[in-house]
């Protein structure tokens, strides 16, 4: 604090300054910036005469608040805006290794890739389902079973449509997350089956693609792991499967690198 005709210059941890009476010297003064109570108990007398005030038309100088990114004041150890302390932001690291953890399981948890079985790899199975069709349709031409074409070919169609529909959930419900930590499978339309392995537990991938699945982006991605439950991991027909294998790579040298720099 400064003196200053008959005044004092207090700080409020926002960053703030405001003047006071000296009678106010020992009485509770609110912060007209962050609402914060203050108890001036003591003040410092000048040793080169009384101060003058800054000049109103001078900037104040400002900073970033880490936490909020609002404006605040250089001098502020308290933000007015979220009412974070900023010596939180500078401690070594971060909150600690618990912040760290923290910080790392919910990175973990973004899945970078959410993929499905390519329905590509039901081609042969639409197309056997279409032959189908014709049989039925040929009754018509059978004058013993014209009669009962209409009705045979309605019911052949509603069977192959049941399959057709039944071929595409069950790809669509066999899905692959991928985040940065993490590989999981999930299938099963009406239950889910739910089986994954760490990165840092894998220790071999393998990619098979064939000339067909290649020009479509399509292949088979299969994980060896030291898992016990889960030693092998198979990521079946997935779109993208060249972007995601290399993605992998770089994941598990990651993980193999932080092995060997701790022994």
């Amino acid at each position: 604090m400064a003196i200053h005709e008959n005044k004092f210059r207090v700080r409020c941890t926002c960053g703030q300054q405001l003047s006071i009476p000296a009678g106010a010297i020992g009485q509770s003064v609110a912060c007209p910036s962050c609402q914060r109570s203050l108890l001036p108990i003591w003040a410092e007398a000048a040793d080169n005469g009384p101060q003058t005030e800054p000049a109103l038309n001078e900037p104040e100088a400002t900073k970033a608040c880490p936490f909020c990114a609002e404006k605040i004041p250089a001098a502020a150890r308290k933000c007015r805006f979220c009412n974070e302390f900023l010596d939180r932001a500078h401690s070594a690291p971060v909150g600690g290794p618990a912040a760290e953890a923290s910080a790392a399981q919910a990175d973990e948890s973004v899945a970078v890739f959410n993929l499905c079985i390519s329905q590509w790899d039901n081609v042969w199975k639409y197309l056997t389902c279409g032959l189908i069709l014709i049989p039925a349709a040929a009754s018509f031409l059978l004058p013993n079973l014209r009669s009962y074409a209409p009705l045979i070919l309605a019911a052949v169609a509603m069977a192959v449509g049941v399959a057709v529909l039944w071929i595409f959930f069950s790809t669509r419900s066999r899905r692959c997350i991928i985040s940065s930590g993490r590989i999981e499978t999930h299938t099963g339309i009406l239950g889910k089956q739910i089986e994954w392995v760490s990165m840092a537990s894998v220790t071999d991938i393998r990619l098979k693609q064939s000339l067909g699945h290649r020009l479509m982006g399509i292949g088979t991605i299969i994980i060896s792991s030291s898992d016990q439950m889960t030693p092998v991991l198979e990521l079946y027909q997935i779109p993208k499967a060249r972007q995601v294998f290399e993605y992998l790579q770089t994941r598990i040298s990651h993980f193999a690198g932080q092995h060997v720099s701790r022994h």
